[in-house]
């Protein structure tokens, strides 16, 4: 029987199913506050387990929970500790994922003494079907607005799926409701999977680079397949009969690398090597082989004909231990580490961040389109995702309103992500002082239409 909380061993006939979804919530808390950091912290045990026994001991505990509460439904799949309970067995099993492996000699071997990676997946699994269930229930019943935390799982969801099933993500998407899909977590999650599946990796990075501690560890692997992906385009690229050299800055920025000590373990284990001549006023650089050099022959990124399926690397993701750096065990499974929507008001040279926002965003703007009589009620805004023909899908958004480009200023604006903006005459960024720049780094756009 489940430690239910203060009382041990007290048989589930006493209670009421509302007080044992509340003892079942009490264990859930004991376990996450007073055991889960047993092995690295100060606690009350006798003995000081190993990361292994306290996730061994996890792992059976809510696993317990979990069927308690199977046992007492319907009634339990209705209650708010039920899907309490469940979130913090994802969060546990995805903080897992990460714990260990920082101790896998190779990620191309899921196994571990103690733990098995594909046992840990398989119970993120049977944790993700009935919370997913309790959701839909809860929006048939109207009670969606009890649901704080659905953006943040099911966005956990996306790219778990992602990273372990990507044929199953459509009929997945294809599930959701309209209003979750519409969330910019969803958003933001489904861009990125876009992004990776169609070979955008460095937007794919971007959102690795700043998405949340759960979020990247979901995608965790999949970023290194990433960057090995774009050494290996890199690779293919270059002038090899004479061979080429990248400054080593740069290439830490383009693979989102945390340092550039990570990006030359990266890079070292991949077979290029970094030149670190200080005579050299540009700086450490990473040399690409020339053609018939003794570096080309056997060289692992060029005897792939074929874009890598996989990627070897075992050395630990700087970037995602900084991620983790500020945050305890216990506030990611509680959820305090989860992403929430921004809702805080920023401001720039050029653009006014309104306080007001959206069911899908905050609304950006420049001070000249919010007018005395141009409230926000008066306009929407419209994001337009990165990709080749966004000209075509901007002014295709205008004409639809009834505008025409020479309305731009009057009926409708274009910004950049940072709120610059741009010109559709001249296809470029104008700043606040008129000096120009070019636009593709700074997309997607946003659209600001008078209606």
């Amino acid at each position: 029987m489940t430690y239910l909380g203060s009382f041990p061993f007290v048989s589930a006939m006493m209670l009421s199913p509302l007080e044992f979804a509340e003892a079942c919530t009490r264990t859930m808390l004991f376990l996450i506050t007073e055991v889960l950091s047993a092995d690295v912290a100060d606690s009350r045990f006798a003995v000081t387990p190993s990361l292994e026994q306290v996730y061994a001991y996890l792992r059976d505990r809510s696993r317990a929970v979990r069927q308690d509460l199977h046992l007492q439904q319907p009634l339990s799949a209705r209650s708010t500790e039920f899907r309490e309970c469940h979130e913090y067995c994802l969060r546990f099993e995805m903080l897992a994922l990460f714990l260990f492996s920082l101790r896998e000699p190779c990620k191309a071997q899921p196994d571990q003494p103690g733990y098995s990676r594909h046992l840990g997946l398989q119970a993120i699994s049977q944790t993700i079907d009935p919370l997913l269930t309790a959701y839909r229930e809860a929006r048939l019943q109207g009670d969606d607005g009890t649901l704080p935390n659905e953006p943040a799982i099911q966005r956990y969801v996306v790219l778990l799926l992602l990273a372990a099933s990507p044929a199953t993500l459509p009929a997945h998407l294809a599930d959701l409701d309209s209003v979750v899909l519409q969330h910019p977590l969803l958003v933001s999650a489904v861009a990125a999977c876009a992004a990776f599946l169609s070979g955008d990796y460095v937007g794919f990075l971007r959102f690795y680079k700043e998405a949340d501690f759960l979020s990247a560890v979901a995608l965790a692997e999949l970023a290194d397949l990433a960057r090995l992906r774009m050494l290996w385009m890199i690779a293919r690229a270059y002038p090899r009969s004479v061979g080429d050299s990248v400054k080593l800055p740069g290439l830490t920025k383009l693979l989102a690398c945390q340092d550039e000590a990570h990006a030359r373990d990266f890079l070292a284990f991949h077979g290029l090597t970094v030149d670190d001549d200080p005579q050299n006023p540009q700086g450490p650089r990473v040399l690409l082989p020339r053609k018939g050099s003794v570096e080309e022959d056997g060289h692992p990124l060029l005897g792939c004909t074929t874009l890598p399926e996989w990627c070897r690397f075992a050395g630990p993701d700087a970037l995602l231990l900084a991620k983790f750096a500020c945050h305890s065990r216990s506030d990611v499974v509680l959820g305090r580490t989860d992403p929430v929507e921004n809702q805080s008001l920023c401001c720039n040279e050029s653009v006014v961040c309104l306080a007001a926002r959206t069911d899908k965003f905050m609304r950006l703007a420049s001070p000249k389109f919010l007018e005395a009589d141009r409230r926000p009620r008066d306009w929407k805004q419209v994001r337009i995702p990165e990709m080749d023909d966004w000209f075509n899908a901007v002014t295709g958004l205008v004409r639809k309103q009834g505008y025409h480009l020479d309305q731009e200023g009057d009926r409708f604006e274009v910004l950049n992500r940072k709120g610059v903006l741009f010109s559709l005459k001249e296809q470029r960024l104008v700043s606040r002082d008129g000096r120009r720049c070019l636009a593709s780094p700074d997309f997607p756009l946003l659209v600001n239409i008078k209606v």
